[in-house]
């Protein structure tokens, strides 16, 4: 027997004990593979298998094919054993001969999407045939499947653009036009994964209440959450009105992308606004603050400390308060390749590999500790962000980096006197690592330092390091171990959906008050003020946050700082057009093979990079195309 598996772009025929790895050896049909709930559950799991994993810089995209994080190629190849396709990206070598993270054929470090849909497929197709599925079970499988399917349209949609919709799997008897399937426009897409989204909600839970077996699995709050950032991405300059490709037809002459609508926002801001609701009803959800009574009570965890370990534990903290959806998957390979040697000996052993290196670009976007941007800030303007200072120097007891820098010593003016996260996100040369259990470290980067280049293996090739992927209760074991903390990275947190709303509101024409009452909130836990107060009394532009241009960048700045590492940068530059602004201008990297401090923090070009319109939207196969005609290629490939 042959079972024929349409895909997009091309017809696929295999043996039938090939088509599902879960699948039992005994099993030789697909309604053998619902024979019972237990075989059902199996084939439900596979459904959640394709999601890509969200700490994984080789299917992730957005970890790596911006400017966030710069992977040294040496360093991949000799403790990784592996490729990051998306740096390829990053690095201009994108193609559509055999495209990197492709999602569509599921090569180069990229799932099969569509094969992910035709399982969900078969899955809603069977369901019904296991004689021992409680009804109200089967109901629960039935919307997380659906979810599933609408998320894996929507993952596809935010690369490619218009996507062929595949609600249901194609007849055997399909003709030859039928399987060669056409892209949708834009609008048809959006509305069709949002009214699938809608379907699944009905017979979706609330809340998790088993959170042992259970956690990761689809909830009501996290369902409206992505409907939430679909429709956002449906409003933004991407796929609204986007002069760059509103000429893109396919050979019917339909017209794939549309034209401008306000009223998208409008639909957004409806949307976001039953998401915060639903997370705080049904999931209790709140803004995380870290609580830890031993280090609370503990002198060398001062106050301001504490504060910028809320922006670190907020990700590693498994399944807090503030995770709407979080990830199953491990963490520990991220929290390797980010985590910092902090002794002799872990420097010694290889423990940790410090090439997740975020890039100075993102240094240089926090606030300083008025709240402001550093390149508004009054007291930053004229002195400059790069000269040396002496940690001696300190003015007054409100300079807050006292808390975060080695005291008598030599450290860059980027480096002092940044908000709470900034300490929070980045470790860098001369700035404090903290470890739960232990009094806070002093990372070394000097050449010959713990963390430093040693024998040109496992560094930072741009100075900084990911302390915020790297969980507080992650350490090195003796001789050559790791006790990694596995944490739960975040798909989806509240702070994305309070920022969203700010950001849907101003685009709608709010008010001051009403588009920064949820900003503000954020910035409060960052230990910031308001931002009216904020640029009121600390900025060059006092009144930036009065016009809707300066809201929409301050709204966009607040979003940067906030999810800086943990994948968002990209798609939000992305859907605001703004990649293009960002990417054409070189990564840079302090003078990490110097023995002199003063030396070491001076700044030099690492990679030049390349930015094209094209980019926005990612090739599909050329052979693909080849195989089915109906699939217009996207401009510029």
């Amino acid at each position: 027997m042959k079972k024929i598996f349409v895909i997009i772009g091309s017809v696929l025929v295999m043996s039938c004990t090939q088509y599902l790895d879960v699948v039992p050896d005994n099993v030789t049909t697909i309604a053998d593979a619902f024979q019972n709930r237990n075989y059902t559950k199996n084939y439900l799991y596979t459904c959640y298998s394709y999601l890509p994993e969200v700490a994984n810089p080789d299917q992730n995209p957005a970890l790596v094919a911006g400017d966030e994080i710069f992977y040294d190629n040496q360093a991949v190849r000799v403790k990784y054993s592996g490729n990051v396709n998306p740096q390829k990206i990053a690095s201009g070598q994108q193609n559509s001969t055999s495209p990197y993270s492709n999602y569509w054929d599921g090569q180069s470090g990229g799932r099969n999407l569509w094969e992910a849909i035709r399982t969900c497929n078969t899955f809603l197709e069977y369901v019904d045939t296991p004689t021992d599925l409680e009804e109200g079970e089967k109901r629960r499988w039935i919307a997380e499947v659906t979810f599933l399917k609408a998320y894996y349209h929507y993952y596809l949609f935010q690369l490619y653009g218009p996507i062929p919709i595949m609600d249901a799997n194609l007849s055997l008897n399909a003709s030859t036009e039928e399987v060669r399937v056409h892209r949708e426009p834009v609008d048809e897409v959006v509305n069709y994964i949002v009214r699938t989204i809608d379907e699944s909600m009905e017979d979706l839970p609330n809340n998790i209440t088993s959170t042992i077996n259970e956690m990761g699995r689809i909830t009501k709050p996290i369902a409206l959450a992505l409907k939430a950032k679909v429709l956002t991405l449906a409003a933004s300059p991407l796929f609204n009105g986007n002069p760059d490709v509103i000429h893109l037809t396919d050979n019917r002459g339909i017209q794939l992308f549309p034209d401008e609508s306000a009223d998208k926002w409008t639909s957004a801001k409806v949307a976001i606004k039953a998401a915060i609701d639903a997370a705080h009803q049904y999931s209790n959800a709140e803004l995380y603050r870290y609580q830890d009574d031993n280090l609370l009570s503990r002198q060398d965890f001062a106050e301001p400390i504490l504060q910028a370990l809320n922006s670190r534990q907020v990700v590693t903290e498994k399944w807090n308060s503030e995770i709407i959806w979080g990830s199953t998957e491990s963490t520990r390979q991220i929290q390797i390749n980010a985590a910092a040697k902090l002794t002799t000996s872990e420097r010694r052993n290889g423990s940790f590999a410090q090439f997740h290196s975020p890039t100075m670009r993102i240094a240089e976007q926090f606030y300083s500790s008025n709240g402001v941007p550093i390149d508004e800030d009054r007291d930053w303007v004229e002195n400059g962000w790069y000269g040396n200072r002496h940690t001696s120097k300190l003015a007054t007891p409100e300079d807050n980096h006292q808390h975060y820098l080695k005291t008598n010593d030599y450290s860059p003016l980027l480096h002092f006197n940044r908000e709470a996260r900034f300490y929070g996100t980045l470790g860098f040369h001369n700035g404090l690592w903290e470890r739960a259990d232990e009094a806070p470290y002093i990372l070394n980067g000097l050449v010959s330092g713990n963390a430093g280049p040693y024998q040109n293996e496992d560094f930072s090739p741009t100075g900084y390091y990911s302390k915020k992927l790297v969980s507080i209760y992650t350490k090195p074991e003796e001789p050559y171990g790791i006790i990694t903390e596995q944490y739960s990275f975040p798909r989806i947190r509240l702070a994305d959906l309070y920022l969203l709303y700010a950001e849907v509101l101003n685009e709608e024409g709010a008010t001051e008050a009403e588009v920064f009452e949820y900003v503000d909130k954020v910035r409060e836990r960052a230990g910031l003020k308001g931002v009216v107060e904020s640029w009121s009394n600390h900025s060059i532009n006092p009144a930036k946050f009065t016009s809707q241009q300066g809201r929409r960048e301050i709204i966009h700045q607040e979003r940067l700082i906030e999810f800086a590492l943990e994948g968002e940068r990209y798609w939000d530059l992305r859907r605001w057009k703004k990649l293009s602004d960002q990417m054409n201008n070189p990564i840079w990297r302090w003078s990490i093979y110097e023995e002199s401090v003063t030396d070491y923090f001076s700044r030099i070009a690492l990679e030049f990079r390349t930015f094209q319109p094209r980019d926005y939207f990612w090739p599909i196969r050329l052979s693909s195309i080849d195989v089915n005609n109906n699939l217009v290629q996207n401009p510029g490939w």
